[in-house]
């Protein structure tokens, strides 16, 4: 969030059983936005879902003139923000999806190439942390 000057931020874990992303940690929202996107997956219009589905990151500097994003202008409004980035935590040895890190803005934006860059990196640290830890809990006895 510092990285973008974010209002509002969150991080999901990808949960590769179920295919959905959980918000796992968040600074600035609702209980109400918490529990409208407490799971998404692929197939979801959000900009998280719109991420996962691609493994790529997507923009909207505006989500009221976005048409992908109509069904959640409502939380959106409530929630107090206008423009979104999520972008992908990948497993740089498989390019699978371990989370995803987004961040919120109350004004139209677009973060710039210096504050992606940045994001990217702090991106790839996160993926690269999230993956061993996944890892290891995959090699734990049950």
């Amino acid at each position: 969030m510092d990285a973008q000057r974010a209002d509002f931020g969150n991080i999901q874990l990808y949960d590769d059983k179920t295919g959905t992303l959980a918000i796992v940690a968040h600074r600035g929202f609702s209980q109400a936005f918490l529990d409208y996107f407490a799971t998404v997956d692929a197939r979801d219009t959000s900009a998280c879902g719109q991420a996962l589905r691609s493994s790529a990151r997507i923009i909207i500097e505006d989500i009221t003139t976005e048409p992908s994003y109509a069904p959640h202008r409502a939380i959106a409004a409530a929630a107090g923000y206008r423009a979104v980035q999520s972008t992908p935590l990948l497993d740089s040895r498989t390019s699978a999806p371990v989370g995803m890190l987004s961040t919120h803005f109350r004004g139209r934006h677009r973060p710039s190439d210096r504050d992606l860059a940045l994001t990217d990196h702090y991106a790839q640290q996160a993926a690269e942390v999230i993956a061993f830890s996944f890892a290891a809990q995959r090699q734990q006895p049950v």
